[in-house]
C-alpha cells in the first residue's frame, strides 16, 4: 500500500517549467483527490491556500517537497514490514495499478471487503481503487475495535466480581485462621468441619443431576461432566485422607466455600453472555491450556507479592487490606483472561464449520454478522436461572476447587518429608495445582452443558471455572 501511494504521487510530478501551468491545470483535480488519502484536513487546507496564492513554480516546488516527505515516511514504513506484509503490499500495489484482486489467503476479511468495494466501484481508476483499499482497511480496524469493547465488558463484570469476592475470601480465611489458633479446637472437630464443607460441592452435584433428569435437560456431556468431576474429587479427597492432610484443610475449605458461593450468587444476577454458541472440544482444549498457563504464571507472581489472607496470620502478621486487594486484583486479571479466552476460542473453533467464519469466505453478508459479541448486564434471575447457578456452576466450581486444595495439601504433606529444597517444593506444588486446574476444565464445561428449556436467544451465557 505505501508503495502504491508513493508511485501514484510520483506520476503526478511536473517534468518541465514550460509545461507547468498546463500540467497543473490538467492534474490538479486528481492530485487533490490523491491528497485526501495522505493528509489531514488542516494540512489539505494549507496546501489549497498555497495553491491559490502561489505561482505555478512555487506550487510545483511545494508538490515536489510534499512528495519527497511522503515518500521518505512510506519508505520507513516499508522497511518495518515482514515477509507476509511485504507480499500483501505487492498484491495491493498490483491491485491499485491493474485491478487484480489480492490473494484471499493473506487476509480473508480484508480481501472479502475489498472485493465488495471493488464490485461497486464504477470508475475503476487507480485513485478509486486506492479509496477501496483504504475503506477496506478501515472496516477491518473497526472490527478490531469490537474486541476492545468485549474485553472492557469482561473486565468490568468479571474483574469486579472476582476482585470483590476474593477480598471477602481472604478476609474470611484470616478470621478462620485466627479463630483456630485462639480457640484450638480438637483435631476431630476440625476434620469434621472440613469434611462437611468439602462435601457441599458433591451434594450439589447429586441434587443437580436429579434436577436435570427430572426436567429433561440432562445431556450426555452434562452427565459425563458430573461423573468426571465427582471422580476427581473422590480421588483427591482420598489422597488427603491417606496423607493426614484433612485436619489442616479447614481454613482453605472455608475460603473456597465463601468464594464460590458469593461469586456464583452475583454471577446469577450479572451474567456474561456471548454469541459464539456452544463450545467445541477444540475450543475447550485451547482455553484449558491457556487457563492452566495463566494460573501457573499468576502463582509465580503471587510468590513475589506480600502475604495475604490466612498466610499473614500464620506469619504472625496483622490483617492487611492492601495485600489482600493486590492479590484479589491479580486473581481478577486471571479470571478476566479466562472469561474472554473461552468465547474467543468458541468463535475461532466452532462446533460446525457451516457456522464458522472460515465457511463464509464467499458470503460477505454472513461474515459481517459473524463478529464476536460478549456482553454483561444486570438481570432479575428467575428460579430456573438460580437453580442452574447453584446446581451446575456452583456445584462444579466448589467441587473442583475442593479437589485442587485436597491434592495440594496431600502433595505438601508428602513433599515436607522429602529432601527437596523449599523453592523446589513450591515450584512442584504450583505445577501440580496448574495441572489440576486443567484437569477439571473439561468436566466443568461439560457439567454446564445442559439442554436449554428457555426460548432461544442470540446470546448464550458464558461460564468458565
Amino acid at each position: 500500500m505505501p508503495g502504491a501511494i508513493s508511485n501514484s504521487m510520483g506520476n503526478l510530478r511536473v517534468s518541465s517549467d514550460s509545461g507547468v501551468s498546463s500540467s497543473i491545470g490538467q492534474t490538479s483535480g486528481s492530485l487533490f483527490e490523491a491528497l485526501d488519502l495522505a493528509v489531514t484536513d488542516s494540512q489539505r487546507d494549507n496546501l489549497v491556500t498555497v495553491g491559490v496564492l502561489g505561482s505555478p513554480r512555487a506550487i510545483k516546488a511545494g508538490w515536489e517537497k510534499f512528495d519527497r516527505s511522503i515518500s521518505l515516511q512510506l519508505k520507513h514504513c516499508v522497511e518495518e514490514l515482514g515477509e507476509t506484509d511485504l507480499k500483501m503490499r505487492e498484491q495491493i500495489q498490483h491491485f491499485v495499478e491493474s485491478g487484480q484482486q489480492p490473494d484471499a489467503t493473506s487476509n480473508d476479511d480484508f480481501v472479502i471487503r475489498l472485493d465488495e468495494l471493488n464490485e461497486s466501484d464504477t470508475q475503476q481508476t487507480p485513485v478509486s481503487r486506492m479509496h477501496s483499499v483504504i475503506d477496506a482497511a478501515c472496516w477491518v480496524l473497526d472490527k478490531a475495535k469490537d474486541h476492545g469493547g468485549n474485553v472492557a465488558n469482561v473486565a468490568a463484570r468479571t474483574g469486579t466480581i472476582v476482585t470483590v469476592t476474593s477480598l471477602l475470601r481472604d478476609a474470611v480465611a484470616f478470621l478462620v485462621a485466627k479463630m483456630i489458633s485462639e480457640d484450638e479446637p480438637p483435631e476431630a472437630v476440625r476434620e469434621g468441619l472440613t469434611i462437611a464443607l468439602t462435601m457441599i460441592g458433591p451434594a450439589l452435584i447429586l441434587i443437580g443431576a436429579l434436577r436435570d433428569e427430572c426436567s429433561a435437560t440432562a445431556t450426555l456431556k452434562s452427565r459425563l461432566g458430573r461423573v468426571l468431576m465427582s471422580s476427581i474429587f473422590m480421588g483427591s479427597f482420598i489422597a488427603a485422607q491417606l496423607t493426614g492432610a484433612t485436619s489442616s484443610m479447614l481454613t482453605a475449605a472455608a475460603r473456597v466455600t465463601v468464594y464460590t458461593l458469593s461469586r456464583d450468587i452475583i454471577n446469577a444476577f450479572v451474567p456474561l453472555n456471548d454469541n459464539a454458541g456452544a463450545p467445541s472440544n477444540t475450543a475447550v482444549a485451547v482455553s484449558m491450556a491457556g487457563y492452566g498457563a495463566m494460573q501457573f504464571a499468576l502463582a509465580e507472581l503471587a510468590d513475589r507479592m506480600p502475604l495475604h489472607g490466612a498466610a499473614r496470620h500464620a506469619a504472625a502478621l496483622d490483617y492487611s487490606f492492601f495485600a489482600d486487594l493486590l492479590h484479589s486484583v491479580t486473581n481478577g486479571f486471571g479470571a478476566v483472561a479466562d472469561d474472554y479466552l473461552l468465547p474467543l476460542c468458541k468463535h475461532w473453533f466452532p462446533i460446525s464449520r457451516s457456522v464458522g467464519i472460515e465457511s463464509q469466505v464467499n458470503d460477505p453478508e454472513s461474515l459481517r454478522k459473524n463478529v464476536l459479541e460478549v456482553t454483561a448486564g444486570l438481570r432479575l434471575a428467575n428460579r430456573h436461572q438460580i437453580g442452574n447457578s447453584f446446581f451446575s456452576v456452583t456445584a462444579a466450581r466448589t467441587t473442583a476447587f475442593m479437589a485442587i486444595i485436597a491434592v495440594a495439601f496431600a502433595a505438601d504433606s508428602l513433599l515436607a518429608d522429602s529432601e527437596l529444597g523449599e523453592d523446589t517444593q513450591s515450584r512442584v506444588l504450583r505445577v501440580i495445582e496448574a495441572g489440576m486446574l486443567m484437569l477439571i476444565y473439561f468436566p466443568f464445561i461439560f457439567m454446564c452443558s445442559q439442554r436449554t428449556v428457555e426460548t432461544p436467544v442470540q446470546l448464550s451465557e458464558n461460564i468458565t471455572p
